[in-house]
């Protein structure tokens, strides 16, 4: 039955692309934009690394959430710095 469900979900996938075109549905689906994600994922395991001290998942989560948190607060800084350079 699972077979069926999904020769019928990928058929109306093909319909849509159909309809509005390979470019319209990329935009319509937002495909091509996994890789901003990657990018900032990665920056942040550069500078934190990738393991978490923590070992209850639920902790995990807080403190994967407070290093994207001070990430965030940090790459903000480093903007403002650079434009006050500039405009000086």
């Amino acid at each position: 039955m699972i077979l069926g469900k999904q020769i019928i979900i990928f058929s109306a996938w093909v319909l849509l692309i159909r309809k509005l075109g390979y470019e319209g549905w990329k935009d319509l689906k937002d495909v091509g934009r996994r890789w901003i994600a990657e990018i900032v994922f990665s920056a942040i395991k550069r500078v934190f690394g990738e393991d978490l001290l923590s070992k209850k998942f639920t902790v995990q989560k807080i403190e994967a959430g407070r290093k994207i948190m001070l990430y965030n607060n940090t790459s903000h800084c480093k903007q403002k710095q650079k434009l006050a350079q500039t405009e000086e």
